[in-house]
């Protein structure tokens, strides 16, 4: 039995032509904000070069997936884990860019046609490869805030549905990847704190959030999570901000 999400075309994607239109606007924004921002560097403060490598847990639900009334959905753990070049313009401003793997989708519950009162429970695995495209404010101490703002392009590696065996049924894995759109889009963001461990080395803490704006099927289906992460920042041709820094 492939489990679904159902075909059905619904008037939910006439109302989020709208929201589309202004995500896809917000999209094409954050570009040119970025190139605002690297064209006016503050003066005597050539941009820089530090790598993060970052990782974690994150929680993930799909909008809109309750297509069919057989199905309900809900949230369900799984990872991300990436490396990011932060590109600083000043001593406050950075531009983040990277790539990295991220495992979103849900959890459903799934009623059998013959067997209205029996529920089935698995869970929905989206693999996507994302690159984020950010720009970073971040403050000067060494136990340094920072928030990021900005947008996200996903490319869907793999979809498969996974139900788990029950009494009188046997649990199964369905691969539907070529069912949903390859692409994903979005906005994120986030906020966390750093800790300088000396003049190249720091410690990232990050919570981050990620709204898709594509619809990965039809009837706007689309992808959420926020990330709970930790990382390691190197700086090896420049010294991180911190106290007493000009």
């Amino acid at each position: 039995m492939k489990l679904g999400f159902g075909n059905m075309k619904t008037d939910s994607k006439l109302v989020n032509k709208k929201s589309c239109h202004w995500g896809m606007l917000a999209l094409r924004l954050v570009p040119a904000a970025f190139i605002f921002l690297f064209a006016v560097p503050a003066h005597g403060q050539p941009a820089s070069l530090t790598l993060v490598a970052e990782g974690g847990l994150t929680t993930a639900w799909l909008r809109n997936a309750d297509l069919s009334p057989q199905f309900e959905h809900g949230s369900r753990q799984g990872y991300a884990y990436g490396v990011a070049l932060a590109f600083r313009v000043n001593h406050f401003v950075s531009v983040v860019t990277g790539f990295g793997m991220e495992r979103k989708g849900s959890s459903f519950e799934f009623r059998l046609e013959n067997q209205p009162l029996e529920k089935l429970h698995g869970k929905s695995n989206f693999d996507y490869l994302v690159i984020p495209l950010m720009v970073r404010f971040k403050s000067r101490q060494r136990l340094a805030f920072f928030a990021d703002a900005g947008g996200y392009y996903g490319r869907l590696l793999e979809q498969l549905n996974f139900t788990d065996p029950q009494s009188n049924y046997v649990g199964t894995e369905t691969d539907l990847t070529s069912a949903y759109s390859k692409k994903d889009y979005g906005l994120v963001a986030g906020a966390g704190l750093g800790y300088a461990l000396n003049e190249w080395v720091g410690l990232l803490f990050t919570t981050r959030l990620s709204v898709g704006l594509a619809d990965t099927r039809d009837g706007a289906i689309r992808t959420s999570s926020i990330a709970f992460l930790a990382g390691l920042e190197f700086s090896p041709w420049t010294s991180i901000p911190s106290d007493g820094d000009e």
